[in-house]
């Protein structure tokens, strides 16, 4: 097996990027896709852990609700608009057919308004560049 260089290394990422499909805006993502990426509006969902109740709001309590979320595939957690936990869920992770990694999926972050999208570390790097 051969050693990587760094010229290897950048070599390989150029042919991996020309090969990920093409993103032309954010709006080449479909209707279900984009709800994938959107905020969870259910009951108790707490994707930003500002808004646990007080009664949750305890080591036990956080765990519990990033465990929850994990458990639905969802690793990124808001804590407030600029801080986000992320659970590694050593696997790759795809929602609606996408890797959330996408290129579609990070420009649909940077076009999005920041209340409206989901945890993702893409929301966080958007509203770093917005401010």
């Amino acid at each position: 097996r051969q050693a990587k260089t760094p010229q290897k290394t950048a070599q390989r990422r150029r042919s991996d990027a020309s090969e990920a499909p093409h993103c032309a805006s954010p709006m080449a993502l479909n209707a279900e896709q984009r709800r994938a990426f959107e905020r969870e509006r259910a009951a108790g969902s707490a994707d930003d852990l500002v808004f646990l109740g007080s009664d949750a709001l305890s080591h036990d309590g956080v765990t519990e609700c990033l465990g929850e979320r994990y458990d639905r595939g969802n690793i990124y957690t808001f804590i407030g608009p600029d801080v986000l936990v992320a659970v590694n869920p050593y696997k790759t992770l795809q929602k609606a057919g996408l890797s959330i990694y996408d290129l579609c999926v990070a420009k649909y972050y940077l076009s999005s308004d920041p209340v409206e999208v989901a945890p993702h570390s893409y929301a966080v790097a958007a509203n770093a560049f917005r401010d």
